[in-house]
C-alpha cells in the first residue's frame, strides 16, 4: 500500500483558525515560570491517569511496552492551566480519527506502534475550541520527506509541535502534529532529521532555542554506537535550559535536583550495551532566589554536587536547591554531637560544668584523632571548642561519650532520615570512603528544631547560638555585614538606626571543610556551612511595634576538583540566602521611621492688622526627641522662622505671629523633625485685615454697643478714640470720624 495515501486519507485534519491562550503555545513544553510538576517511569495506564486526581496534566508520554508508559505532566493551574485534556490509548488510526472529528478535538503528544502488523496510537488531546483552539494538522505512517512537503507547503504556515519514529511491519514510519504557526501563537522554531548529541548541542546555541521535543531516529549498536535524533526547537528561550543525549534514570533524577529544573521532553532508547537510556529536555523550575545563588556557586565552582536550603523559622522557604541530595558535611555535622550534648544538659542532671572524658587528640598539622592523656575540661569548654574551634578531639570526645549508634538514634528521633555518622570526624581521607551524610534538608531541620525550642529550651537555644558557637556578636563577619550595608544602602535609614540594626541582628554558624588528594586521582574538595539568624523586623503603622525572624540555612559543595574559590563562594553563598528577608527587614525599620504623627494640624487664622496671630500644632508623640522649626512660604520656597520682634515659639508646637501686618500674611507651616526622619504639618493660612474704626469694640459686630464703647473711650481719652488730626487732642472732629466710619460699616 502506497505510504503517501494513507497518510493524506487518515492524517492531514485540519482544524480552526488559532486562537491565543497559554495552551496554545504549548508552553509546558519551555516556559520557566516555577510550578508543580511530576514524572513517571514504566507506570501503567491507571498509574499515569491518577495523576490528573493530583491535578496533574500530562503533556509528554511514551509507550514502552504493553501498558507501560513514562510520562511528563505539570500541575494544571495558573500559567499552564489547560481545561478538558485527555489522554486515549490504544486507538487505531480510524479511531483515533473519528475520536478527533466526533469531539472537536486537536493531539499535542502522539505515540504510534506495532500491534500485529496494525498501528494503535496513544495520544494526549485537548478540545479544539475556546482557549485551546489552533488550526492544526497531523500524520502517521508518514516518511522524513512527506513531513518536509508537508511543512514546507503549508498555508498558512505550520510548526512542528510533536514528531515521533516507529517500526511497523519492519519499515521505519514517523508520525508528526504541528500547529498553525501564526497570531499570537507563532514562533521562531526548527526541526532537524537525524543529528548527534553534539550537534543538537551545537544547533540550540547556535539558534538560540530551546527543545520542546525529542525522538531517536536511530539507536546505538556495538558496530555504530552513535545515536541520532530527530528535534523540534523554538526560538523563545526565556531563563535556564539544560538538554542530555544519555542518562540513566538516577543521572536523570540527579540533574533534576542538581539543577533546579523540570522535565520538558523524555524519551527512551537502549545504548550499544542493551542499558536504558534516556533523552531529555529540561527547564528551569526553580524560584527567583534559587537561581540566583544557584547561578552564582556555579560560576565559581564548575565541578562537584552543590546545593542549599534557606528557610524561616516557622515559615516559608526562601531559597532550595538538591536539598534531599547525601553530602559529607565534614565539620559541619558538629552541630548533631552538639545539640546531643545540650538535649542532655536539658534533660537530665548534666550542668554545662559538668566534666567530659577527653582521652584523645591530633598531631600537628593532623586532623584525625589518635589516643592521648586523659582530661577532663568541662561541658561548655567542649562544646565550645567542638563548635567554635572546630576541635576534632573534642568532637570525639561527645562521640564517645554518647556513642555512634547513640547519636544516629539521635538524628532519628527529630526525624533527620538521611543522617548519619559512619566514621570519625576529621578521618575521612584515611577512612574513605566510608562518608557521614546529611542533607541540607536535614541540617535546616536540626538548626530550626534548635530555634523554635523543639529540642531544648530558649535559655539552651541562646546559650549554644551565642556563647558557643561563632556568632555575629563575637566574630568580624564581613560578608554578612556586607550583604547588610548593601541592602540598607537602598533605605533612608541613619547611621544609628543602622547600627541599631546591626546589634538586634544576630547569627550563629558552623562550617566543615575536607580535601583529600588520592594516588592518581584529582584533588577532593567538601565544603560545608550550616547556620541560624534572628533578623530583626518592625511592624506595621502606628506603632511600628519589633519582632524577629529566625531563619535556618544550608549551603554544601560535595566532591569537587575545584579548588581555589570554594571556601570563599560557600561561605558568602550562606549570607546570600538572607538578602531578601535582611532586605525587606530594613525596608520595615525605614517605614518605621520613629517621626511623629500629627493629630490636629494648623488651622487658618484672620487677625486685624496690629494683633497677634496664633497657629498650633498637636501631635502623637512618639518615643525620642524632636525638633519643631515652623516656616514660612516666601516666594515660592519654605523659609525658617526664629524667635523676635515678629514672631514667638517658632522652636516650639504654638507659633506667635507678633503685631500682624499686611506683609506677614501668607502660608505657614511646622516641620517636626526627629533621627530619622521628619514631619510636616499641612499650611495654614494668615489673613491680616485693615482695622475697621466702626466696630470699636472689637467683636466682628458695627451696632450701639459700639457706641458706648467709643464715648466710654473718648471721655477718658484713650488714644483709640483719637481718630481725627490733630492727634492728641479729643474734640468733634473724632466724634464726627466715629460716626462717618459707623454709617459706612466694615468691609
Amino acid at each position: 500500500m502506497n505510504s503517501f495515501r494513507v497518510w493524506t486519507r487518515w492524517a492531514l485534519v485540519v482544524g480552526c483558525a488559532a486562537a491565543s491562550g497559554a495552551a496554545l503555545a504549548q508552553n509546558d513544553r519551555w516556559q520557566d515560570t516555577a510550578t508543580g510538576w511530576s514524572y513517571l517511569y514504566g507506570a501503567t495506564s491507571a498509574q499515569v491517569n491518577a495523576l490528573s486526581a493530583d491535578n496533574q496534566r500530562v503533556f509528554n508520554i511514551e509507550r514502552i511496552g504493553a501498558n507501560s508508559y513514562d510520562a511528563v505532566a505539570v500541575t494544571n493551574s495558573g500559567d499552564y492551566t489547560v481545561a478538558g485534556s485527555q489522554i486515549s490509548y490504544g486507538l487505531t488510526a480510524a479511531g483515533l480519527s473519528n475520536f478527533l472529528s466526533n469531539n472537536n478535538r486537536r493531539i499535542l503528544d502522539l505515540e504510534a506502534y506495532d500491534t500485529a502488523g496494525v498501528e494503535n496510537f496513544v495520544a494526549v488531546t485537548v478540545p479544539n475550541s475556546g482557549a485551546t483552539a489552533a488550526g492544526w494538522g497531523w500524520l502517521f505512517r508518514a516518511s522524513q520527506a512527506d513531513i518536509n512537503s508537508w511543512i514546507a507547503n503549508a498555508s498558512p504556515s505550520l510548526r512542528l509541535i510533536d514528531i515521533d519514529t516507529y517500526t511497523l511491519g519492519g519499515t521505519k514510519y514517523y508520525t508528526a502534529v504541528a500547529v498553525n504557526n501564526t497570531g499570537s501563537n507563532q514562533l521562531g522554531w526548527w526541526y532537524y532529521w537525524g543529528r548527534t548529541g553534539t550537534q543538537v548541542t551545537d544547533l540550540l546555541t547556535t539558534n538560540g532555542a530551546r527543545l520542546v521535543d525529542i525522538s531517536v531516529d536511530r539507536e546505538p549498536t556495538v558496530g555504530n554506537p552513535t545515536t541520532l535524533y530527530n528535534v523540534v526547537m523554538v526560538a523563545n528561550n526565556p531563563g535556564a535550559g539544560w538538554w542530555y543525549s544519555s542518562l540513566s534514570s538516577s543521572q536523570v533524577d540527579s540533574l533534576l535536583a542538581q539543577n533546579g529544573a523540570r522535565l520538558t521532553a523524555l524519551t527512551r532508547y537502549s545504548n550499544q550495551l542493551g542499558q536504558t537510556r534516556f533523552a531529555v529536555a529540561m527547564v528551569d523550575n526553580a524560584n527567583a532566589e534559587t537561581r540566583r545563588i544557584r547561578n552564582a556557586i556555579r560560576a565559581e565552582i564548575p565541578t562537584g554536587d552543590f546545593g542549599f536550603r534557606s528557610k524561616e523559622v516557622g515559615g516559608p522557604v526562601i531559597a532550595s536547591l538538591n536539598e534531599n541530595f547525601q553530602f559529607e558535611p565534614a565539620s559541619m555535622i558538629k552541630i548533631l554531637h552538639s545539640a546531643r550534648a545540650m538535649r542532655e544538659v536539658q534533660t537530665t542532671a548534666t550542668t554545662l560544668n559538668s566534666p567530659v572524658t577527653l582521652n584523645t587528640d591530633t598531631s600537628p598539622g593532623a586532623s584525625c584523632p589518635v589516643p592521648a592523656t586523659t582530661t577532663t575540661p568541662s561541658m561548655r569548654t567542649t562544646i565550645e571548642q567542638v563548635m567554635w574551634n572546630s576541635s576534632n578531639e573534642h568532637t570525639e570526645a561527645l562521640r564517645q561519650r554518647y556513642g555512634t549508634a547513640g547519636l544516629n538514634i539521635f538524628a532519628d528521633a527529630w526525624n533527620l532520615d538521611s543522617t548519619s555518622l559512619n566514621h570519625t570526624i576529621g578521618c575521612i581521607c584515611s577512612q574513605w570512603p566510608n562518608f557521614n551524610t546529611f542533607t541540607a534538608r536535614d541540617a535546616v531541620s536540626l538548626y530550626e528544631q534548635i530555634a523554635d525550642g523543639s529540642i531544648f529550651n530558649e535559655d539552651n537555644k541562646e546559650e549554644l547560638y551565642n556563647s558557643l558557637m561563632l556568632n555575629y556578636d563575637n566574630f568580624n563577619n564581613a560578608r554578612l555585614t556586607s550583604v547588610i550595608n548593601d541592602e540598607a544602602a537602598d533605605t533612608d535609614l541613619t547611621s544609628a538606626e543602622l547600627s541599631a540594626f546591626r546589634i538586634a541582628f544576630d547569627a550563629a554558624w558552623k562550617g566543615g571543610s575536607y580535601t583529600c588528594t588520592f594516588s592518581g586521582e584529582p584533588t577532593r574538595r567538601w565544603r560545608t556551612e550550616g547556620a541560624w539568624a534572628r533578623v530583626p523586623f518592625k511592624g506595621v503603622a502606628p506603632f511600628f511595634l519589633p519582632f524577629d525572624r529566625e531563619y535556618a540555612i544550608t549551603v554544601f559543595l560535595n566532591e569537587s576538583n575545584d579548588i581555589a574559590n570554594v571556601t570563599d563562594q560557600i561561605y558568602d553563598s550562606t549570607w546570600e540566602t538572607i538578602r531578601v528577608p535582611i532586605r525587606q527587614a530594613l525596608q520595615s525599620w525605614d517605614a518605621a521611621c520613629n517621626t511623629d504623627a500629627i493629630l490636629f494640624q494648623p488651622q487658618n487664622e484672620t487677625v486685624v492688622e496690629g494683633d497677634d496671630a496664633e497657629f498650633s500644632v498637636s501631635i502623637i508623640a512618639r518615643p525620642g526627641s524632636r525638633d519643631y522649626r515652623w516656616q514660612k512660604l516666601i516666594n515660592g520656597a519654605w523659609t525658617s522662622l526664629f524667635n523676635g520682634a515678629a514672631y514667638a515659639g517658632t522652636d516650639t508646637a504654638d507659633l506667635t505671629v507678633l503685631d500682624a501686618q499686611p506683609n506677614d500674611a501668607g502660608q505657614f507651616r511646622v516641620r517636626i523633625t526627629k533621627e530619622c526622619g521628619e514631619t510636616l504639618s499641612q499650611p495654614a493660612t494668615l489673613t491680616v485685615s485693615e482695622p475697621c474704626d466702626a466696630d470699636f469694640d472689637g467683636n466682628g459686630l458695627v451696632n450701639f454697643f459700639d457706641f458706648s464703647a467709643f464715648i466710654t473711650a473718648f471721655n477718658s481719652q484713650s488714644s483709640q478714640a483719637d481718630l481725627a488730626a490733630p492727634f492728641g487732642v479729643w474734640n468733634f472732629f473724632d466724634v464726627n470720624a466715629f460716626i462717618n466710619a459707623y454709617n459706612a460699616g466694615c468691609p
